[in-house]
């Protein structure tokens, strides 16, 4: 579709509508966030490296774009002071990201479901109206691949892995990298600096900050490369976790490696997991156990599910996904999602809530996506 002439235009709103439409049908409210968002709700989250994809606004870069909704929709979630159980909310509007080639305006079309505890009958819901609402504004059948942050998240932590190492896992592997590229190298003849790492393996984040701020000051050299101080304390903070201690055995990693090898159809990948988790004496019941419930969800639905793939190491960039993740893809073009979304019960809570919320959502790109990859 063709977003330079007014007939493509409006072929794209018009897509989007019918999308929308479907969601409202299902009871979803439509709700509009804000354009302008504050920029640390989403760095805090996303991580530093972000900021070179927002479109910043403000004396000091307080304010962007909105760069996707979920987070926006939770935030006004928050504010609201919703009391009830329960909130639906579906949108249709722009996302603003800066590419290569320049800022880029794109449509999304979406639904968050916050507060439902039935995990698995909601995740399994959002999955079948994602699609509906696909087929609804032109797409014809398209390929799901199914992942789980749980699982990948179980593992890192019954195999005893450092949290900052396990974030760097994560996002590598969300990233396309294979695990022997994520995984720190030692470099032999490079300065020993195990003294100051060990200082700041036993503080914060904040007080690390202050720390590598000070060290700077003191010896008059200013930030270079681009990086900010947060992106610097952030990088000797995660090495002073990973030189603290030998964070993989050969066992582990071992271990690792065959959890990622895990692929396929759903069922028999439950098989397999169930098969890993006994012989290398992993305590993964509950995660497996909620895999297979959402996948007897989903063929309830009517879904083909021997038609989906599974993959352990289908991972998202965004550390606030916290379970069932699932992409659909035109069967001609597997490398770029027209549908994406998942579970992020942990997100409330870093926006300030009080406790987790339940929380699961999807999206749709209206027109060509910016770029290759999913659609959140």
């Amino acid at each position: 579709m063709d977003m330079k002439t007014s007939t493509g235009f409006t072929s794209l709103i018009d897509a989007g509508r019918k999308a929308l439409s479907r969601f409202e049908a299902a009871g979803y409210r439509r709700c509009e966030p804000a354009t302008l968002q504050p920029t640390a709700a989403f760095v805090d989250l996303v991580g530093e490296e972000l900021k070179t994809r927002l479109l910043l606004t403000g004396d000091l870069g307080e304010f962007c774009l909105r760069p996707e909704f979920t987070i926006p929709v939770c935030l006004d979630f928050l504010k609201s002071g919703v009391e009830a159980p329960q909130a639906q909310y579906c949108y249709f509007g722009s996302v603003f990201r800066v590419l290569p080639e320049g800022p880029t305006e794109s449509r999304q079309v979406g639904l968050e479901s916050l507060g439902r505890t039935d995990l698995e009958a909601a995740d399994a819901e959002i999955l079948g109206l994602a699609l509906e609402a696909a087929q609804a504004a032109g797409h014809g059948a398209l390929k799901v691949r199914l992942g789980d942050a749980q699982l990948m998240n179980g593992v890192l932590n019954a195999l005893a892995v450092p949290s900052r190492l396990s974030r760097r896992i994560r996002r590598g592997i969300a990233g396309g990298h294979a695990l022997a590229d994520v995984l720190p190298k030692a470099r032999s003849g490079s300065p020993d600096h195990r003294g100051m790492l060990a200082v700041l393996s036993k503080t914060d984040h904040a007080g690390a900050q202050s720390l590598v701020r000070d060290l700077l000051a003191i010896s008059g050299i200013k930030p270079l490369g681009g990086r900010s101080i947060d992106e610097i304390s952030e990088r000797l903070l995660a090495k002073s976790e990973m030189g603290a201690s030998d964070p993989l055995t050969g066992e582990a990693l071992a271990a690792l490696e065959e959890f990622l090898a895990i692929r396929g159809e759903p069922d028999a990948c439950v098989a397999k997991l169930r098969d890993f988790a006994k012989r290398r004496r992993l305590d993964l019941t509950p995660a497996i156990e909620r895999l297979e419930s959402r996948i007897g969800f989903i063929a309830a639905r009517g879904l083909d599910v021997n038609a989906m793939d599974f993959a352990t190491d289908f991972l998202r960039v965004y550390d606030y996904y916290s379970g069932f993740l699932f992409d659909a893809v035109e069967p001609v073009a597997p490398a770029v999602a027209v549908a994406g979304g998942g579970r992020y019960d942990a997100l409330a809570r870093s926006l300030g809530a009080k406790e987790d919320v339940p929380a699961v959502g999807a999206a749709l790109w209206i027109g060509d996506p910016p770029d290759a990859g999913s659609a959140r």
